[in-house]
This record gives structure tokens, sequence and C-alpha cells, in this order.
């Protein structure tokens, strides 16, 4: 990983590339036909209503990678969290130690202050991979 690894977050304009990026990993689980979200929906549901948000990380001034996720709340902690929805690095940018966990999820937490991520890693990965 030679290549500095930076985040940035969504902006509006930003709506085609979180689409296409959305459409990236559907094809990459091979669950492309059931995307049924738009530009419009996305708009509404991120910037408007603020229900989700999105963090690229970029290399060399280029997206090669987005995280969305959204805020939740532990009972038992008495402390805000976040759900990490979907991770996505592209194809050209995978073994280069981007998608690790201390290179991608740490970065996403430190930038909105919650102490805590939840995910579900899917098996569909390492089964794709080999």
């Amino acid at each position: 990983m030679s290549e500095k690894l930076t985040f940035r977050y969504a902006e509006r304009n930003d709506i085609p590339l979180i689409l296409q990026f959305i459409k990236e990993l559907a094809a990459y689980e091979k669950l492309i036909n059931e995307v049924v979200a738009d530009e419009k929906t996305l708009e509404e549901w991120i910037f408007d209503k603020q229900k989700a948000e999105v963090l690229f990380a970029v290399v060399d001034g280029g997206e090669m990678g987005f995280a969305l996720f959204f805020h939740n709340f532990s009972t038992f902690l008495g402390r805000a969290g976040i759900y990490l929805e979907d991770l996505f690095v592209k194809p050209e940018y995978r073994g280069k130690g981007y998608g690790k966990w201390e290179q991608s999820l740490w970065p996403i937490g430190q930038c909105i202050g919650s102490l805590e991520i939840h995910c579900l890693i899917l098996l569909f990965y390492q089964a794709t991979e080999k």
C-alpha cells in the first residue's frame, strides 16, 4: 500500500457515485437485479432525511471504496454507535491492505466520534476471493 488513504464524507453532488458503488457492490455479490435504489431515493434518505451517511475512501484523488452507515444506540453502554451497512473496495485496490479492519473501520469511527461499530461480515466475500 504505497498511496496514502484518506476519507471524505459524501456530498449531495456525489449521489451518482454512491449509486455506482451500490451497483458495483450488488454486481460483486451477484445481486444486481435486487437494486431498486435510484438517485432520487438516495438523495431523499441520505441527504434530506439524513437517515444514513456515506464515507468514501480516496487514493490519489480518486474514490476507491465506500462505507454506508447509520447511527444506532447501545442501551447497555448508554452510548451512540454506528451500524456499518456496506463496505466496498473496488477490485483493483483489493489485496493492498486498504480493506483491513484497522485501515477501514477504525477511521470511520474516528471521523464520526463513535466508540462502537456494528457490522455483519458476509461469508460470501471469503468464498469469492478463493
